[in-house]
């Protein structure tokens, strides 16, 4: 019983973790690292400040959460478009090249290189 109790601390503490940088990321959008303020965050995620915390040493630290999330989906996207436009890798590409080849094709597709 105690293991399910410490995973639904965990959970809470988490859920409020997402809800702070949620409430911070707006906060930092309306008025910039410099404008904003530890309370102003707090006000909006619907907590104290000394609850902030709890989860984060200081808005900076709320803030290098953010930008380390948003750096991590610009580098999904980038690899994603990327991969959209290269070749398979070679691995991928090495069963249809060693594929047994058809009896029927007698003379070879102009532009196709085995």
């Amino acid at each position: 019983m105690g293991s399910g109790q410490s995973r639904r601390r965990e959970l809470v503490s988490e859920h409020k973790r997402e809800l702070i940088l949620a409430a911070a990321k707006d906060v930092f959008a309306e008025q910039g690292l410099e404008g904003a303020s530890l309370r102003a965050i707090a006000v909006r995620a619907g907590y104290t400040p000394a609850a902030l915390y709890f989860h984060f040493d200081s808005k900076e630290a709320i803030y290098a959460e953010l930008l380390k999330a948003s750096l991590a989906s610009l580098g999904d996207a980038v690899v994603s478009a990327v991969a959209a436009y290269l070749p398979p890798p070679a691995s991928l590409r090495e069963p249809l090249n060693n594929r047994p080849r058809s009896a029927t094709l007698s003379r070879p597709i102009r532009g196709f290189n085995r």
